[in-house]
């Protein structure tokens, strides 16, 4: 028994297109290269599919796993404060930037004015301030 059933007619044009190979074969170069584009992003993705540790299944592409999960600790370097998980999603809540400029003394005054005036000139922050706290610093480093 199968699961449907042709009309002779309709079974007469598969057959017949199944025998124009080229055409057969294009089609079924498509449907597979439209099943591979389906499963694409789980395919290219830069975290593994699974991971097994400790005797578990870890599923990373699927859900978040803080680096505790896996025994170890973020480097010393990285500031996690910036970045909250909420429902094991993560959510940007701060962003600081902090600017090194080589420049000589006599410039403070004006690198003061500028940067006092300079994030409500910045597209970046006057689309994302009301979501996020945006925060600036600025060092200034003699000329070597």
């Amino acid at each position: 028994m199968s699961w449907f059933t042709l009309d002779p007619v309709t079974r007469k044009r598969v057959h017949r297109f199944r025998r124009i190979r080229r055409g057969y074969y294009s089609l079924l170069i498509l449907l597979a290269a439209m099943v591979l584009a389906v499963f694409a992003p789980y395919l290219a993705e830069s975290r593994a599919l699974a991971v097994w540790y400790k005797g578990q299944v870890y599923l990373p592409t699927f859900e978040y796993y803080e680096m505790k999960a896996f025994g170890q600790e973020p480097p010393a370097a990285w500031d996690t404060g910036e970045i909250e998980t909420e429902d094991n999603v993560l959510v940007i809540r701060r962003i600081h930037v902090a600017m090194r400029l080589v420049a000589g003394a006599e410039l403070k005054d004006k690198i003061e004015r500028v940067h006092g005036m300079y994030a409500m000139n910045c597209p970046l922050y006057r689309t994302l301030h009301k979501a996020i706290e945006l925060t600036s610093s600025y060092e200034l480093v003699a000329h070597s």
